[in-house]
């Protein structure tokens, strides 16, 4: 059994709240105290959303159409999907009886440029290392009949999406500097009512969407009627979508978390009034750290880009969040054939 360490957080009513936090180096990465004393955790990263799709050979496919087309009739786990709007023929939903979660199963493309025949997208992070292994049972025996193991979609394997997130506890959106490589636009969405940040997507292509993103996690779980991670403590979510690679590369992805940075500004120049400094911070979150200092007579500048440089260092330090990358891809069960 897990063990956990009781934590006090903010809510967004200011109140005080006390939430469970797992206590493992597996689930940690590191912690700091904000400006009122209480301790924000940052945890590794997760999987939170996986599409991969799989080549079948021509002997099989027939097989494999047959299995998803009934199994909904067979298999009472299972519900079959309309295909309308999709872009498989056959399409089904394995639910998980323990975890909840759906695992959406497709094969057959209706497009003729489509490279690979089979698709699943599930969410390892909620599914959890026994739920992996029934999905990976599930997709051999009743789904491939023992044709494709996991073993072996994992060396021919496609990964046209996978969403890896990064939980900050304690801290909401806009009270953080968030920034990219300033490659493209960023998009700002405020809350109704609050007028807050809730969501920023950063460095957006011209006709792509944003890899990079932001957002209020604990308000994206209340909306949606869901139970919020952390006991309604202030929670945060740092997404980056990595799509275009072989399974068998995950392993060895560059560091997303070094293509955006966020500062948690929790220290203020001495002799500066506590309305004055918020007033420059919200210069920049909206104008951006430089322009905002350039802004500043000169006698100031040097003490204020002195605290955001400090905050930097101690609150966003993407080298330590992919330390345990390759351990949690083998204990989450992604990377493994069991």
């Amino acid at each position: 059994m897990p063990s956990f360490f009781i934590h006090k957080g903010i809510t967004p009513s200011n109140k005080t709240e006390k939430y469970r936090l797992q206590l493992s180096a597996d689930v940690n990465a590191y912690g700091y105290k904000n400006n009122k004393g209480y301790r924000v955790n940052i945890l590794y990263p997760v999987i939170d959303k996986l599409s991969v799709t799989i080549p079948v050979d021509e002997e099989y496919r027939k097989a494999v159409d047959g299995s998803l087309y009934k199994i909904h009739k067979q298999v009472k786990d299972f519900s079959d999907i309309s295909k309308n709007g999709k872009k498989y023929h056959v399409s089904a939903n394995w639910t998980d009886k323990v975890t909840g979660q759906k695992v959406l199963f497709q094969c057959n493309p209706k497009s003729s440029k489509a490279v690979n025949y089979m698709r699943f997208e599930l969410n390892p992070n909620k599914l959890g290392p026994d739920g992996m292994r029934r999905f990976k049972s599930i997709l051999e025996l009743l789904v491939t009949y023992g044709n494709y193991p996991y073993s072996r979609i994992l060396e021919e394997g496609y990964i046209t999406r996978m969403d890896i997130a990064v939980d900050i506890v304690n801290v909401a959106p806009h009270e953080l500097i968030i920034s990219g490589k300033d490659k493209g636009k960023s998009i700002k969405f405020l809350g109704k009512g609050s007028n807050e940040l809730e969501t920023v997507y950063l460095d957006k292509p011209k006709t792509k969407s944003s890899q990079k993103m932001i957002y209020d996690k604990l308000q994206e779980q209340v909306d949606k009627g869901n139970k919020p991670s952390f006991n309604e403590v202030l929670h945060t979510r740092a997404e980056y979508t990595h799509a275009g690679a072989p399974f068998s590369n995950i392993p060895n992805i560059k560091n997303p978390f070094k293509k955006m940075k966020v500062i948690h500004p929790i220290f203020k120049p001495d002799g500066v009034e506590d309305w004055i400094w918020q007033l420059f911070l919200n210069s920049c979150r909206l104008k951006g750290v430089e322009a905002s200092l350039s802004l500043l007579p000169d006698h100031l500048r040097a003490s204020h880009r002195k605290a955001l440089e400090k905050a930097a260092e101690v609150t966003w330090r993407p080298e330590m969040l992919m330390d345990k990358w390759k351990d949690y891809l083998i204990k989450s069960k992604v990377l493994t054939s069991d």
